[in-house]
């Protein structure tokens, strides 16, 4: 019995020749769109989610990480970039050629870096890079294991990895709490000036040296503040090694007229590598090589180009009015000293019940127990060594 308002979808099957042409679907992004922008520091290889507008029909095309649920949202993985027109070319499903120039290898509880069980075939997208991926699981509470690539080849060698984009789950499942905080990210707030700073939060406190977060370590903070606070910028330069006498010198990019494009002072570099602060707003340097970048220090003038620039991390605001906050206690009035901090990422809380039962516990570096004994392990060698000790002496004896 058929009905037409059935919610089963129908279609014809169809059969795909693994030994026939390329099976992949593919995204290919403008660099320009009315729809969508992408988002600085998106390169070759990386995973990518979109970030929708709140109530819009625009969003931004982001790196995934799986540091929590909303950044491990993945569309596709970035096959190529277009050199002249920024075009991407995004694969959703299926195999690509990936340049595996942002995968993490890391140590398993044996310290080698050959993988899980079927070696470094499997893997994940990353907690600590932005659009990165990593040979394990992660297995810190509140992160993501998310399945998105697998190494293969094909038979004329075009092919390594097909994207699987499996679906991610939670490490730690149910015993991971709701966030300290219900303050969005970039919240101010005031809090006793001997008080230690809580996880999660900056001091924002004007008498304080500007601080810059790690994109990579802040991505939610990223999300928030972008560029409008000021950022410094990762360049590796051609024909110009960075030397002690270029900390703090002014680094300027011009366009082929002459004319200046954008312009950083250096924070601090090696070789051909420099971080320069950009002042909030600031243009990117371009990677065009018809732009050149010129040093000026005691040295005289420096020129080359920039190979490659990524943001590497954005600066903390300082608050300007840190007025302080009177109280009147039994009529005298109080005056106490306050500062000023900033929300910069979640912290997340983990409630853990009275009794846990497991079958097998392994503590990898220190296992203790109230205040008695800080590393049980420790303890339990010692009373061993005196055992053997007690036996011999007996043994012995007799």
């Amino acid at each position: 019995m058929s009905c037409s308002a059935s919610s089963n979808l129908q279609g014809s099957n169809v059969t795909q020749n693994p030994n026939g042409p390329a099976s992949r679907l593919v995204l290919n992004l403008e660099s320009s769109s009315d729809f969508y922008t992408l988002d600085a520091g998106i390169t070759n290889g990386d995973a990518i989610r979109f970030q929708p507008a709140p109530l819009g029909t625009t969003g931004t095309y982001r790196r995934s990480q799986a540091n929590n649920n909303e950044n491990s949202e993945v569309v596709g993985v970035v096959e190529s970039i277009d050199t002249v027109t920024g075009n991407l070319t995004v694969v959703l499903r299926g195999i690509m050629n990936h340049p595996q120039s942002n995968f993490e290898y890391n140590e398993d509880v044996y310290g080698i870096t050959s993988g899980a069980s079927g070696g470094n075939d499997i893997f994940f997208l990353s907690t600590g890079v932005s659009g990165g991926f990593m040979n394990l699981a992660p297995s810190e509470p509140g992160t993501i294991a998310k399945p998105i690539l697998q190494r293969m080849s094909d038979s004329a060698g075009s092919y390594n990895y097909q994207v699987l984009n499996y679906i991610g789950y939670q490490i730690g499942g149910d015993m991971i709490a709701e966030t300290q905080s219900t303050l969005p990210i970039g919240s101010f707030m005031k809090i006793p000036e001997s008080s230690v700073t809580p996880n999660g939060w900056e001091n924002a406190t004007a008498t304080t040296n500007p601080t810059d977060l790690d994109v990579a370590l802040y991505p939610d903070y990223y999300t928030f503040a972008g560029l409008r606070f000021g950022f410094i910028q990762t360049l590796k330069l051609i024909n110009i090694q960075i030397t002690s006498s270029m900390i703090n010198a002014t680094i300027t990019q011009k366009r082929p007229n002459g004319d200046i494009y954008t312009s950083g002072k250096i924070k601090s570099g090696s070789a051909g590598s420099a971080n320069v602060e950009m002042s909030p707003l600031a243009i990117q340097f371009s990677q065009d090589a018809t732009f050149p970048v010129q040093i000026t220090n005691i040295n005289g003038t420096i020129t080359g180009t920039v190979q490659a620039a990524s943001i590497k991390s954005v600066m903390v605001p300082r608050i300007i009015d840190n007025s302080s906050i009177a109280f009147n206690s039994l009529g005298t009035t109080v005056t106490p000293s306050f500062k000023t901090i900033i929300k910069v990422r979640d912290v997340v809380g983990v409630s853990i019940p009275k009794n846990v039962v497991v079958n097998d516990l392994n503590a990898l570096t220190t296992l203790a127990l109230g205040n008695t004994y800080s590393n049980v392990s420790s303890t339990l060698d010692d009373i061993i060594s005196r055992i053997v000790i007690l036996e011999t002496a007996i043994n012995g004896a007799s």
